[in-house]
């Protein structure tokens, strides 16, 4: 009969060079083989013994070292258990090695004098000390971490902002700029001394400055249809616009923030260092159908429009911009006897200026300057009683054009 220290238990399979084995119907887990336990050649009687490095089921495990011997498959075989004592003297051994590496004498070296010492390895066989202070016993007897962050002195607000997990919720515990201490620079309505906002549309009776860039007609009441970078700056209800468009010029305006329909009035040519007020500003119109008795010169062609401050239909050139004015208008009487009569009347109201003739096909010529506001307009006025002008030749015109 076989020893009662080995384990017989099913067949076991070793493949020459190779330091895993199997068994078919074992239970070498359960049987609580371990490292340092031995495979006996049964079947093979080739007196080989393997080591056990592992036991990794009850039907497999791998060998210290590949097997030498021939390869056995599922052959009868004995496991034998490695003594207790062996494994205690083994352990002891390593024990020993640890302590005699340098690390028990240097552990000796350290004065503990006074106590509160904290030993460290700085090397093999070296180790030195540092002082274990109070705050420190304290900070290493917390388990939690919002305790340790207590011992460490850190205020309960960034507490809050150690454990957010992203950039979002970090940006929420932080919360507004006004918790920072910080004025924030793109509030509408706030008023601001000394700091700058970007990218807030000015409100009345309040200091702001506003930025916009790479918008067409940017802002709306700066008269450019391009790309441009603008900037509004305002104190109470006056307010400068400047801005650069994209085809290199410079443009200005100043005007009241509660009047949003004024135009630029002044541009800078950085070519040749021209100013040009404002940048384009000039018309000149006729018509081609007679003009009654109280009637305007309305229903024109243009001949050219530069700023499109003449509306066509209606005849009413209206000033974008605050200046003095040049006004030509003119019309031929074609009838056959009988006066005409030509004035110009300011929003609505006829100027103490006027030409007429009294003989059929003269032409009534009237010239002058006229200093209008923002949003003032401007048209040619044939007064009542007077005769029928020009119905078809395109004699009757209109021309303007801003001086400055």
């Amino acid at each position: 009969m076989p020893a009662l220290s080995d384990y017989v238990t099913g067949t076991i399979t070793l493949t020459n060079g190779s330091d895993a084995f199997t068994g078919t119907a074992t239970g070498w887990l359960l049987a609580g083989f371990k490292e340092g336990d031995t495979i006996l050649d049964v079947a093979g009687a080739s007196g080989r013994v393997g080591v056990i490095a592992s036991i990794t089921s009850n039907t497999a495990g791998t060998l210290s070292k590949a097997w030498e011997g021939p390869t056995l498959t599922n052959v009868a075989y004995r496991m034998r258990y490695q003594p207790d004592g062996a494994r205690v003297s083994a352990q002891a051994r390593n024990l020993v090695e640890l302590l005699g590496n340098g690390n028990l004498q240097a552990e000796a070296q350290i004065d503990g004098t006074g106590g509160n010492w904290l030993s460290y390895f700085t090397g093999a066989g070296t180790k030195a000390r540092t002082a274990l202070t109070a705050k420190a016993r304290a900070f290493l007897g917390r388990s939690d971490a919002s305790g340790m962050q207590d011992e460490l002195g850190i205020s309960t607000f960034i507490k809050t902002l150690l454990d957010d997990a992203d950039q979002a919720t970090a940006r929420t515990t932080l919360g507004s700029q006004e918790a920072l201490g910080f004025t924030p620079a793109n509030k509408a309505g706030d008023h601001f001394n000394g700091n700058v906002g970007f990218g807030v549309a000015p409100v009345a009776n309040k200091g702001a400055l506003q930025v916009q860039g790479g918008t067409a007609a940017a802002p709306a009441s700066s008269g450019t249809t391009d790309a441009a970078m603008a900037a509004s700056i305002r104190s109470g209800n006056a307010e400068l616009d400047v801005g650069a468009r994209s085809d290199g010029t410079i443009w200005a305006q100043p005007r009241a923030a509660t009047s949003f329909a004024s135009n630029f009035n002044l541009e800078l040519n950085p070519n040749g260092g021209q100013v040009l007020v404002p940048r384009k500003l000039a018309f000149a119109a006729y018509s081609t159908g007679a003009v009654p008795q109280g009637a305007y010169l309305s229903n024109l062609t243009a001949r050219h429009n530069v700023g499109a401050a003449l509306n066509l239909t209606s005849g009413f050139f209206t000033a974008p911009v605050a200046g003095l004015y040049r006004f030509d208008a003119w019309v031929i009487n074609q009838g056959a006897g009988g006066s005409i009569r030509l004035v110009l009347a300011k929003n609505a109201a006829i100027l103490p200026i006027a030409a007429f003739t009294t003989a059929a096909n003269q032409t009534v010529t009237l010239s002058t300057d006229i200093l209008l506001a923002a949003n003032d307009y401007v048209g040619a006025f044939v007064p009542l009683g007077a005769g029928l002008t020009d119905a078809s030749n395109g004699y009757n015109s209109f021309s303007g054009h801003l001086v400055g």
